[in-house]
């Protein structure tokens, strides 16, 4: 979501630019906007679709402000170079570094070879969206039939953002998968296409109450709040229980499931470089990662860690078969578990080398 007030700055510019009079006065503001744009696009790849838009409607806008074919051309060029810029420097930097093919294959390749939520998984994310945004598609739509009502051409604004909420549901399913989170670039500009019906007649004050209420209501804030407490009493609990049995150089640590920032906590060495745990326990992730997994987890198991974290519900949303066997014949024959720790929504429990207890 970080990308996002990047997205909605470059919107508004480009409100900006259609404001502007003259062709010299749009440049400065069109510049800027595309300069966040590659900002956004360093961030989350998704955010193409908007730039794309949004730098289209500047280039239509230059044209109607008089800009001849070949300026249009070179204002285009200028753009992909603004909108590459962050990219190509993060780039450059990993190549000096001399890790260009894997920053390039986790940015781009990865991303093409993840497999695809189905069933029950894909269904839960597309519910969420369908019941989390149906108050909001009904406030847009209530925005635009107060426009029409007035009988007169909406304002340029209210189109840019029709376009940017277009823009945001292309990227929402540019990658294949689609995952809740994913629509809120699209809810923040159907937000704003719904401000006519927000304004004015004590009627419409009411309905942005009530709307906003939903929304609160939807994002369940005080349980996430609690949770968050929660996880931040938990997390402290869980290092302590596996710091005497894992060290900096071996009886490393592996987390299979669990909270990465043990990893932090313990200053523990790492078993595997793949230390987020969907890398893998997901099957999503078989393809992705570069490496075949079920190797690499006989690898890191081989190196006999110290510990192994792990929890109740085991990978979430599409678990590994192959490595959670790997896992499961491991942790029954070589270690023992010394602890469990709550951690919304899961127990998190810690498996101890065999060797190592009572030592």
């Amino acid at each position: 979501v970080f990308y996002i007030p990047l997205l909605l700055g470059m919107l508004q510019l480009t409100i900006a630019v259609y404001e502007a009079e003259d062709l010299t006065r749009a440049a400065r503001p069109a510049l800027v906007a595309m300069a966040l744009g590659g900002l956004a696009l360093q961030v989350k790849y998704t955010a193409l679709p908007q730039c794309l838009a949004l730098g289209g409607a500047i280039l239509w806008r230059f044209w109607r402000l008089g800009a001849r074919p070949a300026a249009l051309a070179r204002h285009a060029a200028t753009f992909a170079v603004l909108g590459l810029v962050p990219t190509a420097l993060v780039a450059a930097g990993y190549a000096l570094a001399g890790h260009f093919e894997a920053f390039a294959y986790a940015n781009l390749t990865s991303i093409f070879a993840r497999g695809r939520l189905i069933g029950p998984e894909a269904e839960a994310h597309l519910r969420w969206i369908a019941s989390g945004s149906s108050w909001l598609w009904f406030a847009a739509l209530v925005g635009a039939a107060i426009i029409a009502a007035r009988r007169r051409e909406p304002r340029t604004a209210y189109w840019l953002a029709a376009l940017y909420v277009a823009a945001a549901l292309v990227g929402m399913v540019l990658v294949g998968n689609i995952y809740t989170h994913y629509f809120i670039p699209a809810a923040t500009g159907l937000a704003l296409l719904a401000a006519p019906a927000f304004s004015a007649s004590p009627l419409r004050r009411f309905l942005a109450l009530a709307c906003i209420g939903l929304a609160f209501g939807f994002a369940h804030l005080d349980g996430l709040a609690a949770r968050g407490d929660v996880n931040r009493a938990a997390l402290p609990r869980l290092a302590a229980a596996v710091q005497p049995y894992v060290g900096v150089s071996d009886r490393c640590l592996y987390v299979f499931d669990g909270p990465p920032a043990l990893y932090g906590q313990t200053g523990a060495c790492l078993a595997t470089r793949y230390v987020f745990p969907d890398h893998l326990n997901s099957a999503l992730e078989r393809r992705s990662i570069g490496t075949d997994p079920t190797a690499e987890m006989r690898r890191l198991f081989a190196s006999r860690p110290g510990a192994v974290v792990t929890s109740s519900l085991g990978a979430l949303p599409m678990v590994n078969p192959q490595t959670a066997a790997i896992v499961k014949d491991e942790l029954a024959r070589n270690y023992t578990r010394t602890a469990e720790v709550f951690l919304p929504p899961k127990q998190v429990w810690i498996y101890v080398r065999n060797d190592q207890i009572g030592r």
